[in-house]
């Protein structure tokens, strides 16, 4: 026998005791001290499959989840990406509104596609068998949540945890219609907002909303979370409720800033700011908020600092709040810098 044979020999024997001793393991304390004394298990499927039932059935809660990740680096990682685009009424006032939001949706897609499709995401490096990332375009008016907006909605998500067969070949037929459905989306938007003085209740949504749309983390999988708002910026929802007040509001709050408030103070003063959704918890997201157009010179500071530190006072520690701007390419690059982990 060649030494190779007596060295895999060895490792499989190994790989065997550990196995043998996870299983009997009673404690979570138990299994770490087996898996630092040899991390090389989780390179192995079988051994690392016992390990990942052993710590699922150990672990009964999120705090035991978030401890048993800051040692086991055996999760595989996916994202989870939620696309809430303004379908109101700055489809029909706003120029290139639909232009920009089209780009940049594409854009979002074709990250998720390579992420999901290729290790890192790279063109360059192999395509992944299994993937349990998601994609998915929501909508936060709650009579746009119903009828055709929710159907077109539905057809543009791919859950590929849900997917049937070769991951890759769904990717692919996913990508080859997406910008037809991304059309038909905003096609049915601007017809809506010809009739109605619709308004986009992100404040509804982030109440209601985004529990349900977040994904988990397990012991085998590590998710990613990002909500992308498509949105002019101004937090006016059609039951009335000016969330980023009136421009009286927002010229005090910058008045208050110049003369050297602090910006939380400042909000609080002028009473620009949003008051935090109750029992919602957005740790675990990276929130990109795009599009902000001032109406006023001046209040783009205003309306990115309530924005920011709305989702601050829910948790959120990833924040990128990117104005409107003509050169679509600097916005793509906001988006590339998100995906990066």
């Amino acid at each position: 026998m060649t030494n190779k044979f007596y060295f895999f020999l060895t490792i499989t024997f190994l790989f065997s005791c550990d196995a043998d001793k996870i299983k009997s393991a009673k404690t979570i304390e138990e299994v770490r001290s087996i898996y630092e004394q040899n991390t090389a298990i989780a390179s192995d499927d079988f051994n690392r499959n016992v390990l990942e039932e052993k710590l699922t059935s150990l672990c009964k809660d999120d705090d035991c989840l978030k401890e048993i990740s800051t040692w086991y680096k055996g999760a595989n990682q996916y994202i989870n990406v939620i696309i809430v685009p303004d379908l109101s009424n700055r489809l029909t006032k706003l120029e290139n509104t639909k232009s920009h939001d089209f780009q940049i949706i594409d854009h979002i897609y074709n990250k998720f596609y390579d992420y999901a499709s290729f290790v890192d995401g790279n063109h360059a490096t192999v395509q992944k068998n299994t993937t349990f990332d998601r994609i998915m375009i929501d909508v936060s008016d709650q009579n746009q949540a119903r009828g055709k907006f929710a159907s077109y909605a539905d057809a543009m998500s791919l859950d590929l945890g849900n997917a049937q067969g070769n991951n890759f070949e769904t990717i692919r037929t996913h990508k080859a219609g997406i910008q037809n459905k991304i059309n038909q989306l905003y096609d049915l938007g601007y017809k809506h907002n010809l009739e109605a003085d619709a308004g986009a209740d992100y404040y509804h949504y982030i109440q209601e909303e985004i529990v349900q749309k977040e994904k988990k983390n397990t012991v085998s999988k590590k998710y990613k979370n990002y909500l992308f708002i498509i949105t002019d910026g101004y937090l006016e929802a059609p039951n009335g409720k000016y969330y980023t007040k009136g421009e009286a509001e927002r010229s005090l709050f910058l008045t208050l800033l110049n003369s050297g408030k602090d910006e939380t103070e400042a909000l609080k003063e002028s009473g620009l700011e949003i008051p935090k959704c109750r029992e919602i918890d957005l740790s675990n997201w990276t929130i990109v908020i795009l599009e902000s157009r001032e109406k006023k010179e001046g209040e783009i500071h205003a309306l990115k600092s309530a924005w920011t530190n709305w989702f601050k006072n829910m948790g959120c520690k990833q924040i990128i709040f990117q104005p409107y701007t003509n050169q679509i390419s600097i916005t793509k690059d906001v988006i590339n810098e998100a995906f990066k982990f």
